[in-house]
C-alpha cells in the first residue's frame, strides 16, 4: 500500500476513534429534555449530567444510567431512583427523604453530608461509597435494618 495512503488510512481511524469514544458515556440530550419537561425519565441515560443543585423533588428515574453524574446539593425529595446505577455520582449534601433507592449500584458514590431520612436501600449496593456525614434517620439499609443515626 502507498505510504501516504497508510498514513491518511491511519489517520482517519484515529479521528474516528476519538469521535467515537467522545460520545461514549455521555447522557442523551433528549433524556434530559424528558426529565426537565416531565420528571419522568425511567431507564434513561444520564450518565455524565450536571444537575447540581437541581430539584428532581418526585422525579422518577428508576433503571436510569446516571453513571458519575454531578447532583452535589441536588433536592430529590421522594423521588425513584430503585434499580439506577449511581456508581461515581455526586450526591454530596443531597436531600434525598423518602428516596426509593432499592436495587440501586451506589458504588463509590459520594453521599457525604447527604441526608437520607426515611429512604429505602434493601438490596442497594454500597461498596466503597463515601457515607461521611451521611444523615440516616428511620432509613431501610441494604439488610433491610433501620437506622436511626443522626435522628
Amino acid at each position: 500500500m502507498n505510504p501516504k495512503r497508510s498514513l491518511f488510512v491511519a489517520g482517519l481511524c484515529f479521528f474516528l476513534m476519538m469521535g467515537i469514544s467522545w460520545q461514549v458515556g455521555a447522557y442523551d440530550e433528549d433524556d434530559l429534555e424528558i426529565l426537565k419537561s416531565t420528571g419522568d425519565c425511567s431507564g434513561c441515560d444520564l450518565s455524565e449530567v450536571f444537575l447540581q443543585a437541581a430539584d428532581l423533588t418526585e422525579a422518577n428515574l428508576s433503571d436510569a444510567n446516571l453513571y458519575d453524574a454531578d447532583l452535589n446539593g441536588a433536592i430529590l425529595f421522594a423521588a425513584d431512583l430503585s434499580g439506577a446505577n449511581l456508581t461515581w455520582t455526586d450526591l454530596k449534601d443531597a436531600d434525598l427523604t423518602k428516596v426509593n433507592l432499592s436495587g440501586a449500584d451506589l458504588k463509590d458514590a459520594n453521599l457525604s453530608g447527604a441526608t437520607l431520612t426515611k429512604s429505602n436501600l434493601t438490596e442497594a449496593t454500597l461498596t466503597d461509597a463515601d457515607l461521611t456525614e451521611t444523615i440516616f434517620c428511620g432509613t431501610r439499609m441494604p439488610d433491610e435494618s433501620i437506622n436511626n443515626s443522626g435522628c
